[in-house]
């Protein structure tokens, strides 16, 4: 082996392109491939596997809505099963689980696969089949309770939420004011409390979003934001949030009950932790 052959071994630089070139990408894009076969591979012999959408997010580089979205579009064809459960940190793990009879069948795997190659050449589609086929005979035949519903939340353990959420301002905030007090820069005085009316406030969003992480994902990019503004100083490529907010958790809180009576998206009605939850999640944003 040579040592340029050697170099690109130990260092994994390999894509199969041959293999990537079959996959039916106006219907996925490389979004979609991505999660495929990530999906495929850790369903496999498992079975069933679990994970948090950040850890996803995190390991392929797709965005919030991007996940969703293919999530959704997999479970409409009828391949993909999810359970949503949390672990105990309260943080929504979904449990995935991939029908591997359903993906074998001809009209599903049009869907993924090409029949031709761009250059022209035949997709055997058939020994995908039988592939899809030997794996389901190693899946149990019942599919995972589909919940999508949020659990049940005390309210001690909102306030023990809220308590880290304050814990976690405070620290991006003493951070901040050690970079301000080096370029000698003003401080900014004073910590992010969360009132009686936003513990309750807190309560709901936990419910409607079922996903601590996203939340506090959401208001450590929000605090970052707010501090920079406190101080003038120019945020780019950011969610907007207006200047001297007086009462700035009732803003990160911010609920519009209008937006899912009219059948809003999943997040739109609260449009800052979506926002700032998705940005810090390197997605889309509303604001």
């Amino acid at each position: 082996m040579s040592d340029l052959t050697n170099i690109h071994y130990q260092a994994e630089i390999k894509i199969n392109f041959s293999s990537w070139e079959r996959f039916n990408l106006r219907f996925l894009g490389n979004d979609g491939v991505v999660l495929f076969c990530y999906l495929v591979f850790k369903c496999k012999d498992a079975v069933e596997w679990s994970h948090s959408d950040k850890d996803i997010l995190e390991e392929l580089g797709i965005g919030r809505t991007k996940l969703d979205t293919l999530t959704e579009r997999f479970k409409t064809m009828g391949i993909l099963h999810t359970e949503v459960g949390r672990n105990a940190y309260n943080n929504k793990i979904t449990t995935y689980r991939i029908d591997f009879n359903e993906l074998a069948k001809p009209d599903n795997l049009k869907e993924i696969y090409r029949q031709k190659t761009a250059k022209g050449k035949d997709v055997n589609l058939e020994l995908y089949s039988e592939v899809f086929k030997t794996i389901a005979q190693h899946q149990p035949r019942q599919k995972p309770r589909v919940t999508g519903q949020a659990v049940g939340i005390t309210t001690p353990q909102v306030k023990a939420f809220a308590k880290e959420l304050e814990d976690l301002g405070k620290r991006r905030r003493d951070t901040f004011n050690e970079q301000q007090t080096k370029a000698g820069n003003h401080r900014i005085f004073g910590y992010l409390k969360f009132s009686p009316d936003n513990i309750r406030a807190l309560a709901r969003a936990i419910r409607h979003f079922n996903d601590n992480q996203f939340i506090e994902s959401a208001f450590v990019a929000y605090v970052d934001v707010l501090n920079a503004h406190a101080v003038n100083q120019p945020t780019t490529h950011t969610p907007s949030i207006p200047h001297n907010l007086r009462k700035p958790i009732n803003f990160f809180l911010s609920y519009d009950a209008n937006e899912e009576e009219v059948g809003g998206s999943e997040f739109s009605s609260y449009p800052v932790i979506y926002s700032f939850g998705n940005y810090a999640g390197g997605g889309e944003y509303l604001m």
